[in-house]
């Protein structure tokens, strides 16, 4: 072994937490033209201000490719994962598009289980998004606990499908931690949370939400009328509440929100609303943007007449449920 990455081995040996002794160990390897032992690679996490970089610029793919390049440089491939996955993200022609999957799934095969060892630590199945783990799906406890915690730095997660055990102590937990200020997604399921939900989705904690299921939490009209008044809430692209109790006063508290002015996609189903409800989402001035609205298993009668005004007066919209 070189002796520069011997060193580095060394102190890294030492104190095994010490993740830029690894990092300089693996760096030296790649210099010297040596291959990289497992035992260091596997041990290698990724650099945190980089995972945060991501996590806060989730769309783009420039801090990807920028981290897939510096794990190239350490002689990890990873980086070439990060940049099979991107490319595939992008829609290549199919017979770049074959090939790509075919070096994606080669690499998962033999790397896989090691890159998601922190996040196996806390749910068994694990998908990777243009080369990362993005979703989590836990509960409440288990997240805010040492695994959780984690498995959360040590991917750029911004989907969070939590479960809430320990009911509305739990919620409350969630809203006192700063991973729900990291977050761009979030379903929460469980019963007896209204007032913890309250105070959730009141926290300026909630600001970088775009997703927000809240669809088993058993949501009523007050809690609807929450939402549409919540003040960090103006950033949201997806609300589902399918399955919620809201009946017609929610829903027109929902159409009269100005936090609904980005929404593109909003689930109703099941939610006991009329076509009174109806009217009240055609009427509003704030569902321009909205391309796709989910109505099924309420008891409706909508005609056609009823239906073309609606999408008449949504002009964004491509796709009814009913």
């Amino acid at each position: 072994m070189d002796d520069e990455a011997r060193k580095w081995e060394r102190i890294w040996r030492a104190d095994p937490t010490n993740q830029e002794a690894l990092r300089n160990a693996i760096t030296a390897l790649h210099r010297a033209g040596e291959s990289v032992p497992e035992n260091l690679r596997s041990a290698l996490l990724l650099p945190k201000d980089m995972i945060e970089r991501i996590r806060s610029e989730p769309e783009k793919d420039e801090p990807r490719l920028s981290f897939a390049d510096w794990l190239l440089a350490v002689g990890d491939p990873r980086g070439e994962f990060i940049h099979a996955q991107c490319a595939l993200a992008a829609y290549p022609s199919w017979p770049d598009r074959l090939e790509l999957r075919s070096r994606q799934k080669r690499l998962l095969d033999k790397f896989g289980k090691a890159w998601a060892r922190a996040v196996r630590a806390v749910q068994a199945e694990v998908q990777f998004t243009r080369g990362f783990v993005e979703k989590l799906e836990t509960d409440i406890g288990t997240l805010l606990g040492e695994r959780g915690l984690q498995a959360f730095e040590a991917e750029p997660i911004i989907e969070l499908d939590l479960v809430a055990h320990g009911g509305g102590a739990s919620v409350r937990a969630l809203t006192r931690s700063p991973i729900l200020g990291r977050i761009r997604g979030l379903k929460l399921r469980g019963a007896g949370l209204e007032d913890a939900l309250a105070e959730l989705l009141r926290s300026p904690l909630v600001a970088k939400l775009e997703k927000l299921n809240l669809g088993q939490c058993g949501v009523g009209a007050e809690l609807a009328g929450v939402i549409a008044e919540a003040p960090s809430l103006g950033g949201l692209r997806k609300l589902a509440l399918t399955g919620s109790p809201i009946g017609d006063e929610g829903v027109a508290a929902l159409a009269g929100s100005k936090n609904l002015e980005k929404c593109e996609e909003l689930f109703l189903a099941r939610t006991e609303i009329t076509e009174e409800g109806v009217q009240a989402l055609a009427e509003s001035p704030h569902l321009g943007r909205l391309r796709v609205l989910g109505l099924s298993g309420n008891d409706l009668d909508l005609d056609e007449e009823t239906v073309d005004e609606l999408r008449a007066k949504l002009k964004s919209l491509k796709r009814i449920e009913l």
